[in-house]
């Protein structure tokens, strides 16, 4: 929505799915998000994958960096497996924002661990030089093929176009198939409320989580995102999980060798377990 002006515009609503074949969307709604007493999954069955690095647990450390020296560094990672220098740039932007705002499980540390972007580059599951193609579009609308690229990339481009057509026509929709995991829905909400427009961000997620009180994995974590302006202050922005908690804050408490609290995951017989090391 705008902040001055009779006639209020609603901008966009961004979608990703994470996944070897993902569908993204930036819609525009009015919405109360849903919430969900469901947990994450230990131990979920055997599915075949594609090789992955051995990941090294890091110790818990108190040792800070300078946001510009993270990232160049994330940059220069990225533009080393292949991706070009600009789009390099937009997913180091995208990954430190989420580090500076306390979401470590959706920052760089994303770039490495077992589903991150560096083994999807190296094994080919992520594509450095995507095509984006148009499959549909209308003045408010347009349904992109991200052609395999890292979604932060992809996603940020989707709600830029997005954003324009909602300065055009009040309202504004993009959705995004065959995209990557695109970090953290927040900072393409934030990105439609820095232009003065209400940004809605959505992705659904491989299936992850079980209901409360059952056994088997039945839906995804399907994370969402909305912000709004507010005038004269920092806008509202609401980035959360349908579920008790992100799928890579368990990956964060794996690495630092802690314990998870009570209701984040289950195991095979639906008990809670605090260890993170029984993720699959």
């Amino acid at each position: 929505m705008r902040t001055s002006g009779d006639a209020p515009s609603i901008v966009a609503r961004v979608c990703s799915v994470n996944g070897n074949d993902t569908t993204t969307g930036i819609g525009s709604c009015r919405m109360r998000p849903p919430c969900s007493a469901a947990s994450l999954r230990s131990r979920p069955r055997s599915r075949s994958r594609p090789p992955s690095p051995t990941i090294t647990r890091m110790p818990e450390s108190r040792d800070r960096f300078e946001a510009a020296a993270l990232r160049v560094h994330t940059a220069s990672t990225l533009e080393y497996f292949g991706m070009p220098a600009a789009d390099a740039a937009i997913a180091a932007e995208v990954l430190v924002d989420a580090d500076l705002k306390g979401i470590e499980s959706h920052g760089i540390a994303h770039l490495t661990w077992h589903g991150g972007y560096v083994p999807g580059l190296r094994d080919g599951r992520v594509n450095p030089t995507p095509t984006v193609r148009i499959l549909r579009e209308t003045p408010a609308t347009l349904a992109l093929d991200g052609d395999g690229g890292m979604g932060v990339v992809v996603a940020v481009d989707a709600m830029d176009r997005c954003i324009a057509r909602a300065e055009a026509t009040g309202i504004g929709m993009v959705t995004i198939r065959n995209g990557r995991h695109f970090g953290a829905a927040g900072y393409y909400a934030e990105r439609a409320a820095a232009r003065g427009l209400i940004g809605m961000a959505s992705c659904n997620t491989p299936v992850l989580a079980v209901p409360a009180g059952g056994a088997e994995r039945a839906f995804g974590t399907n994370p969402l995102a909305f912000a709004a302006p507010i005038e004269g202050r920092e806008p509202f922005s609401l980035d959360m999980a349908t579920t008790a908690v992100a799928g890579g804050k368990l990956e964060i408490a794996g690495r630092q060798g802690k314990r998870l609290p009570a209701g984040w995951a289950v195991d095979d017989e639906g008990r809670s377990t605090d260890d993170p090391s029984a993720l699959g």
